[in-house]
């Protein structure tokens, strides 16, 4: 992983941290905003934090799905929240739901393939920190 990366990581974390310690809630942020649930998309460490979060606030916004490129169907659970693929994401009612990709370094290719999938609520955990953080 390159320098540029982990300091980008060190510096979202702590972005994240600080919210926290200031009683911010990204997921109330998002709430605020009309989002009911989200699909993570990545299975990052990010992502783990944020269920974490989720479970700590008592899902103020529900995780209705975890989604990865590796995941090829769905069937599996983590944590009672199914496992689905990008085909999956497609199918399902999306209107209050927003898709937030985790994984840092490649959210615009997973913008691009969610959009070619006519997916368009689509934002990086990056930009929901920065926007609660602002």
């Amino acid at each position: 992983m390159s320098e540029k990366m982990n300091a980008e990581k060190f510096e979202l974390a702590n972005k994240w941290l600080r919210l926290q310690n200031k009683n911010i809630s990204i997921l109330q942020n998002l709430k605020v905003k009309g989002i009911e649930g989200i699909i993570l998309y990545g299975a990052s460490e990010f992502a783990v934090r944020l269920l974490e979060q989720c479970e700590k606030e008592n899902m103020p916004v529900k995780i209705v799905a975890i989604a990865d490129k590796k995941i090829s169907s769905m069937g599996t659970y983590y944590k009672d929240i199914p496992l689905i693929s990008i085909n999956d994401i497609a199918g399902m009612n999306r209107d209050t739901i927003c898709v937030v990709v985790t994984a840092m370094g490649f959210y615009d290719e997973i913008a691009d393939e969610l959009q070619n999938k006519g997916i368009t609520n689509v934002k990086s955990l990056k930009d929901i920190i920065y926007d609660a953080y602002c």
